[in-house]
């Protein structure tokens, strides 16, 4: 986005922009960081199928931290001149917010981890006594059908097709290993503990720090989209951030560390450890699926290799599933 074009948005909020810089962390939403005079903001692009109900949503549970007295710094979405917080221009959807000065961290140490298990505890503590619905209904388990069904849409279109690439021939491939495993995935202790509308999302480049301080917690899509156990965060969060350097296994001490945190904070129950390796390979299977749709939809922000990287973690989920429930 051109500082011309960052102008005449920012315009509705009654701000003149003086330079602009895309942020390339993320996959779903685009965002820009974008000065002001001496003040900076982030300007959001709101993915087309996201539908207005779920952004209000999202801005709600924003508002809700904040009045709480949330810990740690969140999103607070700001008013354009007319009042309202989503700015639409028909075919752009926008919204701002001001920018969290920070950082974020690439690798995690033992004190960082218990720092982020300090601040979930908290935010599912204030989701837990909350009454936040996003009038979605509890998400199928382990957001199987919906992964199944966009694998299946590809697998089919590919399977007609008689000129394949590299990635497809590695899609076609690890997704036939990866499709039994997700089928099979048990759900009867899933289906024992409450759902919420979580943040589902805790990855590093969601983690704002000031130096060895962890201050603040961005990009909140997914509350307005599913509802699950509290487990879901924790296993994404074992999933994204929890790696060896080499970023292909668990890295199960640093897990450990951070689970027993958590645990400190808000006790798991027998229903949600054992649950938890089958939702981290779910997790890895529904990321391997994104994986081939952004290569698919958007190229310029996809990774190829995530394909088999992803399988690989969701293969090993299931192999050491002893070892993931141990450690709590």
């Amino acid at each position: 986005m051109d500082v011309a074009r960052a102008r005449r948005i920012l315009s509705h909020w009654g701000l003149d922009a003086t330079g602009t810089h895309e942020i390339r962390e993320g996959v779903v939403n685009q965002s820009w960081l974008v000065e002001a005079g001496n003040d900076k903001y982030v300007l959001r692009r709101v993915a087309d199928f996201r539908s207005v109900k779920e952004i209000r949503f999202e801005q709600r549970y924003l508002h809700y931290l904040n009045e709480q007295g949330f810990s740690y710094e969140v999103p607070h979405p700001i008013a354009t001149k007319r009042g309202t917080t989503l700015l639409d221009l028909g075919r752009d959807r926008f919204w701002l917010y001001s920018y969290i000065h920070g950082k974020t961290l690439k690798q995690f140490r033992r004190a960082d981890v218990v720092q982020v298990a300090d601040m979930m505890a908290e935010l599912h503590n204030l989701v837990v006594n909350s009454n936040l619905d996003n009038g979605k209904g509890a998400t199928d388990p382990f957001n199987r059908k919906p992964v199944l069904r966009e694998i299946q849409k590809f697998r089919s279109g590919l399977l007609r097709s008689r000129r394949l690439s590299g990635e497809d021939q590695t899609f076609l491939g690890e997704s036939q290993l990866l499709v039994p495993i997700l089928k099979t995935l048990k759900s009867r202790e899933y289906s024992t503990l409450k759902a919420y509308p979580l943040h589902r999302d805790v990855n590093p480049e969601n983690l704002i720090w000031n130096r060895t301080r962890l201050i603040g917690l961005i990009d909140f899509d997914n509350v307005g989209s599913y509802n699950e156990p509290l487990v879901k965060d924790l296993a994404v969060f074992l999933q994204h951030s929890c790696r060896t350097v080499e970023r292909d296994v668990i890295d199960l001490p640093l897990a450990k560390a951070f689970l027993r945190a958590y645990e400190k904070r808000q006790p798991l129950s027998e229903a949600e450890i054992a649950t938890l390796p089958s939702f981290m390979a779910s997790g890895f299977i529904e990321d391997f699926a994104y994986a081939y749709w952004m290569l698919r939809n958007d190229r310029a922000r996809a990774k190829e290799y995530r394909l088999g990287l992803y399988a690989k973690l969701a293969k090993w989920c299931c192999d050491n599933r002893e070892r993931v429930t141990g450690l709590v």
